[in-house]
């Protein structure tokens, strides 16, 4: 017989933690060897004890018994290494603690869809205004000619570059990951376009109200951009302005520009 004490399984050390009463065999058995070692019949109470001990290996009575009754030295020892091991308080179950931390939350996206051409009309006005706004602050003593009037206000020409990634359709449901975000449009039911435009918004296109939910993979809240989303309609315009963005008081959100397509 091996001197090495074997470690209890998991069920085992679950009902040694939980202080579960004896099963009703064991304790037929227990009784019956008890009473085998009174009336002098010791080999039969040590048969019965060896195989209580096999079958049931987390009930330390029968490794007590087994210990008082053992044939030999080394048998002894062996029970006594159990009897050690059981009276051992439990080792309290381990927290596990992801990795990374995940925090999963909904936010209401109002998106306003506008026209195209509208976008990029005020995206031009603006770059005149801001222009015009440079050369009024030049200071001068002598008043512009033509000439120089047109060399100041001469335009570049614009040059697309398009620097999102194209976005392309997915299920709903499909989790996207961008740096340390993550995205998901739920349902395809959670995307609707309003009938009616609400009081005190102004719109040449259509207003579609999203339910998104966004994950922030740091432990640290942060705030979501205003440009993170982007709407793409069935001819292809993409637009990524946006009425307004309702966030929780934790927010969740990256400098990471995202583009999703409903």
């Amino acid at each position: 017989m091996s001197d090495e004490v074997p470690q209890l399984t998991e069920q085992q050390t679950k009902r040694v933690a939980g202080d579960s009463r004896p099963p009703v065999m064991f304790q037929r058995l227990f009784q019956r060897s008890r009473a085998a070692a009174a009336a002098g019949d010791l080999a039969g109470a040590r048969a019965l004890l060896r195989a209580l001990t096999h079958q049931y290996p987390d009930q330390i009575e029968g490794w007590r018994e087994r210990a008082a009754l053992a044939e030999t030295a080394s048998e002894r020892v062996y029970a006594l290494g159990w009897v050690h091991n059981l009276e051992q308080p439990a080792a309290p179950p381990s927290s596990q603690m992801p990795w990374r931390l995940l925090v999963i939350t909904s936010v209401i996206v109002s998106l306003l869809v506008v026209i195209i051409q509208a976008a990029i009309l005020g995206i031009e006005q603006g770059q005149v205004q801001q222009v015009v706004e440079s050369a009024a602050s030049i200071p001068s003593s002598r008043p512009l000619d033509a000439t120089e009037l047109a060399q100041m206000f001469e335009m570049p020409t614009p040059t697309v570059t398009d620097w999102h990634p194209q976005p392309s359709p997915v299920p709903a449901g499909h989790l996207h990951t961008y740096g340390l975000w993550q995205g998901t449009l739920l349902q395809n039911d959670h995307a609707r376009v309003l009938d009616e435009v609400p009081i005190g918004i102004t719109t040449t296109g259509r207003l579609i109200v999203a339910l998104v939910s966004v994950g922030n993979l740091t432990s640290e809240p942060r705030q979501m951009p205003a440009d993170l989303f982007a709407l793409v309609d069935d001819q292809g315009a993409i637009t990524s302005r946006f009425w307004s963005i309702h966030a929780l008081p934790e927010p969740v959100w990256t400098r990471h520009r995202r583009r999703s397509c409903l």
